[in-house]
């Protein structure tokens, strides 16, 4: 998106609305409105102004995560109709014996589920500690046809983390509105994503050239959008539908954990770029990174939750936050959410985003240094990220997509 704002020399975001009193009463006032009146995470219009480019920002820099309106990606209609083909799916009988697509397998040992059906209990991010009181259901862009080998040749391979959706057979309505929801988050990922690059473009800018400022912002958006769109065949929409909490029973724990906790989905941060989640009724919170405490995130019909995640938090230095995250059960009934994890090009490097984010001015060991920084408080950390666990050796020239597959691997998920 291009942003069409003056020019600010300044290397801080808040500093940006100097220009603008006007620009500056909207932003505090729909942060302090939202923090500490309605208690619930900011509303960011996706509009080409001053003040949703700086709010944006500021919520991405210290809370991230956020509400936008998904009108012009998703229709109101679009998600009611996907929401109504999963209860269906999730009620029918024969889900348990639906075929499932898995990650290669490890050291024999039966690789995660990349796609289909995920049975009740049958994923967990930190198994020694939580129970997952769920179901869910993974898919992704209609993988592309192969051509057939030669005679002479072996079947040829996918590429890396792209995988075929094992689809419930004689359910195309389910399939059609999933289909049509992913391409829509797809679309709104992506563009959050560049108008975050755009307004760091903008925050770190240094000259006071207003066409240079804007070529870099443009550029910084371009390349960000460029690598989500590559990366669209291997991301993955992840359906969720959590039960109550009478439906999970007492058992016995790892180490020093007496019993393991029922929950719906464990503390962690996200691994990628960005998420995009639409819900149908309460139970995300968010680990306030100021507070350490754990704060309501609701998203409104027409309304998706935003989250930042590991990637962009290590590729800008810490300056964007990748919140720690997780959903809690629901007293009676269930919660269903659909839940997209925009990943980037398969081949891109942390140095790549790090580069693109931060600008060539910026020291190339500075990252580095960070990611060290990083992998430490990881190992002190009980919740999972990008670091933790099989993330632990990542490097900053390493392909994120590899780096992927090792962290799936790590999931504790339920076997064939």
């Amino acid at each position: 998106p291009r942003l069409q704002v003056r020019h600010v020399n300044s290397p801080g975001a808040l500093e940006m609305l100097a220009t603008s009193a006007v620009a500056a009463a909207m932003v505090l006032a729909s942060w302090l409105a939202n923090m500490l009146v309605h208690q619930r995470v900011p509303l960011v219009e996706l509009d080409d102004s001053l003040a949703s480019s700086v709010l944006l920002l500021h919520t991405a820099s210290t809370l991230g995560v956020f509400r936008v309106r998904t009108g012009s990606f998703i229709s109101t209609s679009d998600a009611e109709r996907a929401f109504n083909a999963s209860s269906a799916m999730f009620s029918a009988a024969e889900r348990e014996a639906w075929p499932v697509v898995r990650f290669d397998s490890a050291d024999g040992k039966s690789g995660p589920i990349a796609r289909g059906y995920i049975p009740f209990s049958g994923e967990s991010g930190v198994a020694s500690k939580f129970i997952e009181v769920k179901q869910g259901f993974a898919y992704s862009a209609e993988c592309a046809p192969m051509e057939p080998p030669a005679e002479d040749e072996e079947p040829k391979a996918r590429p890396l983390l792209e995988y075929c959706n094992a689809w419930p057979q004689g359910d195309a309505e389910f399939r059609d509105a999933s289909l049509r929801l992913l391409q829509g988050a797809q679309s709104l990922a992506t563009d959050v994503a560049s108008r975050i690059a755009s307004a760091l473009g903008r925050a770190t800018s240094d000259t006071k050239d207003e066409a240079a400022a804007q070529a870099k912002m443009d550029a910084m958006a371009s390349a960000v959008g460029a690598s989500l769109r590559d990366g669209a065949p291997t991301s993955v929409m992840r359906l969720f539908h959590y039960l109550s909490a009478d439906r999970c029973e007492q058992t016995p724990g790892d180490g020093e954990e007496a019993v393991k906790v029922c929950t719906g989905s464990s503390p962690h941060t996200d691994w990628h770029a960005v998420t995009v989640i639409l819900e149908d009724s309460p139970g995300f919170e968010v680990r306030s990174p100021r507070t350490g405490k754990w704060l309501k995130a609701r998203a409104e019909p027409g309304e998706a939750i935003i989250i930042v995640g590991d990637l962009l938090h290590l590729a800008t230095r810490g300056r964007l936050q990748a919140p720690v995250h997780r959903v809690t059960l629901p007293a009676k009934g269930t919660r269903t959410s659909f839940t997209f994890f925009a990943y980037p090009r398969v081949t891109d490097t942390l140095q790549w985003w790090a580069s693109t984010l931060a600008g060539p001015e910026q020291d190339d060991n500075d990252a580095g240094e960070f990611l060290e920084q990083a992998r430490a408080g990881a190992r002190e950390a009980s919740w999972n990220t990008l670091l933790s666990g099989p993330g632990q050796d990542a490097s900053m020239g390493e392909a994120f997509g590899s780096l992927l597959v090792r962290k799936w691997h790590g999931v504790s998920t339920a076997s064939a």
